[in-house]
């Protein structure tokens, strides 16, 4: 087959793991991706999430995704940060939950991820 890739790169968040396979818009996009029409990807942190507490079945899966590193020095990219976090959260990232969406946001962003 020849090479289909759209330049269309996806950058999930824990909650989107597809572990059991009911999520039928994930399911497309998987699919997409083994036939090399998109690409999927996720933060590290959301890695940490996936494989925290016992869930083998969602562990397993996020073991198969490529990851970013946050690397978050510069200060356009700590500006970064903090624009985002008062965008998703005017009142402050209060949570270390809220503080994960941030960074996860910051990878897509800085990756050039959808």
């Amino acid at each position: 087959m020849e090479n289909r890739f759209v330049g269309l790169m996806f950058h999930i968040d824990t909650n989107r793991i597809n572990a059991r396979q009911k999520l039928e818009n994930m399911n497309k996009l998987e699919t997409w991706a083994e036939n090399g029409i998109i690409s999927l990807d996720m933060a590290e942190i959301t890695l940490n999430e996936a494989t925290s507490g016992n869930n083998a079945k969602r562990t397993s899966k996020a073991m198969n995704f490529v990851y970013s590193m946050t690397y978050a020095n510069t200060p356009h990219e700590k500006e970064m940060i903090k624009n985002i976090e008062n965008i998703l959260f005017p009142d402050g990232a209060d949570t270390q939950n809220k503080k994960n969406d941030v960074e996860i946001v910051f990878n897509a962003a800085k990756y050039a991820n959808i």
